[in-house]
């Protein structure tokens, strides 16, 4: 019987260092759509995977709906000028390095 090969974990300092942007977005429903084009249009194909943008959460406050993307540290003035450019009107309240000091942009 072969034993299948375990596989380490990479150490923190060879992983991805990311950030988290908190973003007032016009339409729930369309979110995904309208973040992913708005980088996709600016940055291209090939700078869209090295942000590699994830959105993380959407939530509704009241009549703001906020997003929450996670995005590669190096990319981050590219990112907030893909969506300041964009034809929506996506606002970025704030970057922060963690999800619990972002909540102080979100409210």
């Amino acid at each position: 019987m072969v034993k299948p090969i375990k596989l380490k974990h990479l150490p923190s300092t060879l992983r991805e260092n990311k950030r988290y942007l908190a973003l007032l977005i016009p339409d729930r429903n369309k979110a995904d759509e309208i973040i992913n084009s708005a980088i996709l249009s600016f940055l291209g194909t090939l700078g869209y995977a090295k942000a590699g943008p994830q959105i993380i959460k959407i939530e509704q406050k009241g009549s703001r709906t906020y997003c929450i993307l996670s995005i590669n540290r190096e990319h981050v003035n590219n990112v907030r000028a893909a969506l300041a450019l964009s034809k929506h009107q996506i606002i970025c309240k704030g970057v922060s390095g963690t999800l619990l000091k972002l909540k102080r942009f979100v409210k």
